[in-house]
């Protein structure tokens, strides 16, 4: 159970930090540098970093071949951020992806 909510945890952070990273690309930076040494850039790869570490530490309290499953679920959080906080349009492919990756974990909850 401890390790299902780290992945989700993880997922939520894995999110976050592509928003971030989002963010800082559609700003307009005045040097090369500034591209890649900013706080958004910095916080979204830091975030991805400790995302890693979260995982590797759930995998310690749960079986492996849930693992694949449960990381999915951050594609849900990504599409949700991206809406809400971005006002990005979604795409018929996005929802019709997002539809399969629900069904694929519910079937592979009830196999």
């Amino acid at each position: 159970m401890i390790g299902s909510l780290l992945y989700i945890v993880s997922g939520i952070l894995v999110a976050v930090s592509q928003l971030l990273l989002k963010l800082s690309a559609n700003k307009k930076n005045t040097s090369f540098i500034g591209q890649f040494l900013n706080i958004n850039v910095i916080m979204g790869y830091s975030m991805l970093l400790a995302s890693m570490l979260i995982n590797m530490y759930a995998m310690q309290f749960m079986d492996y071949k849930y693992a694949p499953i449960l990381s999915t679920v951050s594609y849900m959080f990504v599409l949700a951020l991206s809406v809400c906080v971005l006002k990005e349009r979604i795409i018929k492919k996005q929802v019709w992806g997002a539809v399969f990756i629900f069904l694929g974990i519910i079937i592979f909850n009830l196999g």
